[in-house]
C-alpha cells in the first residue's frame, strides 16, 4: 500500500486538513462523487493503510465485484481533490499574493474600478509587510508589473512604473541569487567540487556602487559572500552577523537557518585553524539558533545539531553548561536517537572531567550507523587510550581507525584531519621524552598542520 502516492499524502495530514477535505468532497462545487469521501473517510481512519486495494474496494463498493481500474480511478480524483485543498490552504496563506492576482483579473476584465481598489490594498499590504525576502521583492515585481500593464493599456503615460520595475528586477536576482552563491561556496570548502559562479561574477563589484547594499536581504547575504571569498577579512564577517542580528526579523525563521550555518561553519573553519576567538562564536551562534527555534527541524534539535553545540561548548570547557543543556534539552531530540545522542555527549563531558572509566562506558552505550558521529566516537576514544596508558589498545584503535576513515566515504577535509590526528598520534608514542629537539619539531609540525582539529590536545601531550 505504500508504493502509491495517496497514501502518503493522507498519512501527512493534519486533523484540521482532514476537516477540510471532508467539506470539500461533499461540495457539489468539487465533485458529485460519493465514492471518493467513502474513500478518504477509510484511508484516513486508518493511517497506517494496512488494508489492501480489495478491502478498500469492499468499503467503497459493497456487493460490487471487483475491479482494479474502478478503485485506481477513485483513488487518482480522490487525490486530485486533495491536492487542490492542499494548493487553496497555500493561496490563502499569501493574502498579498491574492490580491495581486485579483488586481491583474480586473485588469484583463477592463474593470477599472475594481482594480484601483484592489491594487491600492495590494499597495498597503506590500507595505506594512515586515519580511522582506524573495518572496516580498517578487510580489513587488508583481505590483509594479501589473501597473505598467495597466497603465500600457489605458495609455497612461504619465507613469509606466518601468524605472521600478528594472529596480525590482535587478534587487530581486540578487535577493535569489546570493544565497545559491553562498551555499555553492561554503560545499566548495567541503567537498572540492568547482562550480560556476554564473551572472554574478560579473555584478559584485556593481552592489557596492548602487544601493543594493541598503537592502538587508542582500547585504546580509553580499557579506557572507564576502568573508567566504576573503576569510582573511574579518570586517566582512563582522559585518555579516551585525546585519543578521538587526534585521532577522526580515526573514521567516525558516530561511534564517541557512545564514546561521553559514556563519557557524565559517567559525569551526576559522577555530581549527588556530583562531581561538572563533570558539566562542559559534557557540553563541548554536545557543542562539536553538532558543529562537531557527535551528530546530520540527520543534526537534537534529541530533547533528545537539552535538555540534556541545562540542563548541566543550571548547571553551563550559562544562556546567553542557550538563544543564543535555538534562533540558534531551526530550528534545528524535526519539529514535535519542539515547545513543545523549550517551555520546555524556561520554564527551566524562572525557572533560578526565572521569575516563566513566567516559568509555557512556561510549559503550551510544552505538550508531551514521559515519560521523562514528568519527567523533573513534577520536574520543584515540585520547582516552592515550590518557589511561593502554598502549597496545591505543596502537591496535590507530590501524583500525586509519582503516576505518579510508573506507567510509568522508569529505576531504575530515580525511585529512583525521589522517593527520593518526599520524602525530603515532608519532607521539615513540617521542624520546628526553630530546628535546625532536619535541620541538613535532611541535612545530602540528603547529603548521593546515587541517587539525585536535592541535591543542595533540601539543598538550608533548608537554605532559
Amino acid at each position: 500500500m505504500s508504493n502509491f502516492k495517496l497514501f502518503d499524502v493522507t498519512q501527512s495530514l493534519t486533523n484540521q486538513e482532514i476537516t477540510q477535505i471532508r467539506k470539500i468532497l461533499r461540495s457539489p462545487f468539487f465533485t458529485h462523487r460519493e465514492d471518493l469521501l467513502l474513500l478518504f473517510n477509510a484511508l484516513t481512519s486508518n493511517k497506517k493503510h494496512n488494508q489492501s486495494l480489495e478491502n478498500l474496494f469492499e468499503i467503497v463498493y459493497p456487493g460490487k465485484n471487483w475491479d482494479y481500474a474502478r478503485i485506481r480511478n477513485c483513488m487518482s480524483d480522490l487525490l486530485s481533490r486533495i491536492e487542490e485543498c492542499l494548493l487553496i490552504n497555500y493561496y490563502r496563506s499569501n493574502p498579498i499574493k491574492n490580491q495581486l492576482i485579483l488586481a491583474d483579473i480586473y485588469r484583463r476584465r477592463n474593470l477599472e474600478k475594481g482594480f484601483s481598489s484592489t491594487i491600492v490594498k495590494s499597495a498597503k499590504s506590500i507595505k506594512k509587510s515586515a519580511i522582506k525576502n524573495a518572496d516580498y521583492f517578487d510580489a513587488l515585481l508583481d505590483y509594479y508589473t501589473i501597473n505598467m500593464q495597466y497603465s500600457s493599456s489605458t495609455k497612461r503615460s504619465a507613469d509606466l512604473f518601468l524605472q521600478e520595475v528594472s529596480d525590482t528586477q535587478d534587487a530581486l536576482y540578487l535577493v535569489k541569487k546570493l544565497p545559491v552563491i553562498c551555499a555553492q561556496l561554503a560545499h566548495q570548502l567541503v567537498r572540492k567540487k568547482e562550480y560556476d559562479l554564473g551572472l554574478l561574477s560579473g555584478v559584485t563589484d556593481l552592489i557596492e556602487q548602487e544601493q543594493f547594499l541598503k537592502i538587508p536581504s542582500i547585504a546580509i547575504y553580499y557579506y557572507c559572500f564576502k568573508f567566504l571569498t576573503d576569510p582573511n577579512q574579518m570586517e566582512y564577517f563582522e559585518k555579516f552577523l551585525s546585519l543578521l542580528e538587526n534585521y532577522r526579523d526580515q526573514f521567516d525563521i525558516a530561511e534564517l537557518e541557512a545564514p546561521y550555518r553559514l556563519a557557524i561553519n565559517f567559525c569551526i573553519r576559522k577555530s581549527n585553524e588556530g583562531v581561538e576567538s572563533f570558539r566562542r562564536t559559534s557557540w553563541e551562534l548554536y545557543k542562539e539558533g536553538i532558543s529562537s527555534k531557527i535551528l530546530l527541524e520540527n520543534d526537534y534539535i537534529p541530533r547533528f545539531t545537539f552535538n555540534n553545540t556541545i562540542a563548541a561548548a566543550l571548547r571553551l570547557n563550559e562544562l556546567q553548561w553542557i550538563e544543564s543543556f543535555i538534562k533540558e534539552n534531551a526530550h528534545l531530540l528524535d526519539e529514535e536517537f535519542r539515547e545513543a545522542t545523549i550517551n555520546f555527549n555524556l561520554a564527551r563531558l566524562e572525557y572533560a572531567r578526565n572521569n575516563f572509566d566513566q567516559a568509555l562506558l557512556h561510549i559503550q552505550k551510544a552505538e550508531t550507523k551514521d559515519v560521523m558521529n562514528n568519527m567523533i566516537s573513534k577520536i574520543l576514544l584515540t585520547k582516552i587510550y592515550m590518557e589511561i596508558g593502554a598502549i597496545d589498545t591505543f596502537v591496535s584503535h590507530l590501524d583500525s581507525f586509519e582503516q576505518f576513515i579510508r573506507r567510509n566515504k568522508v569529505s576531504q577535509y575530515h580525511l585529512k584531519n583525521i589522517l593527520s590526528l593518526v599520524k602525530y598520534c603515532r608519532r607521539i608514542i615513540v617521542l624520546p621524552s628526553f630530546e628535546k629537539s625532536k619535541k620541538d619539531r613535532l611541535k612545530q609540525a602540528i603547529i603548521d598542520e593546515p587541517i587539525l582539529s585536535e592541535r591543542s590536545w595533540l601539543l598538550s601531550k608533548i608537554n605532559s
